[in-house]
């Protein structure tokens, strides 16, 4: 699947859960989805919001944050465990570097406005 097929299938997914967590969509999209790549946080080193996705997903997932289409959204990490699956990480909300891997569990939401880029702190 063409990175562009993956940009529509995960706004669609957004828009129909309004919020949605990466669990969630990994098993909304289904195998295709899966892959040995991981999303970090912007400029923040080893502080991971999710991991075991595609490269075409990785990437179409970057170019809608990148282009102000979707933001993430800070989440307890109840809600990844309510949607069946959850990193095996410690939790850190802190925008910043870690020395050793942490997951920041986020959810995705479309943006009421794309093209203006929303920070994860702005959620």
């Amino acid at each position: 699947m063409e990175r562009e097929e993956w940009k529509e299938k995960v706004l669609r997914c957004v828009r129909t859960y309004e919020s949605t967590t990466f669990a969630n969509l990994m098993q909304e999209l289904g195998a295709g989805a899966k892959g040995e790549y991981a999303l970090l946080v912007p400029g923040c080193r080893n502080l991971y919001i999710w991991q075991g996705l595609s490269k075409e997903l990785s990437d179409a997932v970057g170019d809608l944050h990148e282009s102000g289409a979707i933001r993430f959204c800070p989440v307890d990490t109840m809600v990844y465990a309510l949607d069946g699956q959850v990193m095996h990480l410690p939790v850190s909300y802190e925008p910043k570097d870690h020395e050793r891997p942490r997951w920041c569990p986020m959810a995705i939401e479309a943006c009421d406005k794309p093209g203006k880029k929303e920070s994860v702190a702005e959620c």
